[in-house]
């Protein structure tokens, strides 16, 4: 499944969806901006389903994607023990907006 990434312009969130896999528990990951949040939703196996950006108020989608591309969240996320190769190297991530 290639990444999907729903976006909330209301809200200022954005999920990135990696698997179809039921979500079983959040890991809250430390981010060193202020602004920025991120969460990764692992499955039983604790293998990652979605990743969560929070607190993007004034991002557009286009920041966000290359935030992605330039390896910011996948380094965030290899940091907490949870390398995903399909956000690394400018990747393919189709973008749905709900608001």
């Amino acid at each position: 499944m290639a990444p999907e990434m729903t976006y909330d312009r209301e809200a200022g969130a954005a999920y990135i969806h990696l698997s179809q896999s039921r979500i079983d528990d959040t890991v809250i990951l430390e981010t060193s901006s202020i602004t920025l949040d991120i969460n990764l939703d692992v499955d039983a196996a604790n293998r990652p389903v979605g990743v969560e950006l929070l607190g993007l108020a004034q991002a557009e989608p286009e920041q966000l994607l290359r935030a992605i591309a330039s390896g910011y969240v996948a380094d965030l996320l290899a940091a907490a023990g949870y390398e995903i190769p399909r956000l690394r190297g400018n990747p393919a991530i189709s973008v749905r907006h709900i608001s």
